[in-house]
């Protein structure tokens, strides 16, 4: 009986240690699964991320070609303002004119008439 013993002995020792792995190989798949699943919400949140990323790269590019339209726009007006500038009149030149003008003004020169003219020759003959 001795023998009978040690042989259920032995098997029932290796049936405690096929339930130990067993059970341990549970744990270790129940672990995996929930790696799983923890990376699986990671790769979810970062197609998200992505998403968002995508749409606030389109909006910046959006307000970049905007303001590139706009500065264009900016960069004309300036080249159109400069060349009426351009055509403008300086200072020294509406100087020179104003002095031409106040030269030949009726109001700041005196005229003589005909007769004041003649009588000034006639003195001048005298």
């Amino acid at each position: 009986m001795a023998e009978k013993k040690e042989p259920s002995k032995i098997i029932l020792a290796l049936m405690r240690r096929i339930n130990d792995y067993e059970s341990r190989l549970k744990l270790v798949e129940q672990r995996l699964e929930m790696l799983d699943n923890e990376v699986l919400r990671l790769n979810k949140l970062i197609l998200e991320k992505m998403e968002d990323l995508e749409v606030g790269i389109d909006m910046i590019n959006k307000k970049i070609i905007s303001l590139n339209k706009k500065l264009e726009e900016n960069k004309l007006q300036i080249e159109l303002l400069n060349k009426s500038l351009d055509r403008k009149v300086s200072k020294e030149e509406f100087a020179e004119i104003k002095g031409f003008l106040d030269l030949f003004s009726p109001l700041k020169t005196s005229f003589v008439t005909r007769d004041e003219v003649l009588k000034m020759i006639q003195r001048m003959k005298k």
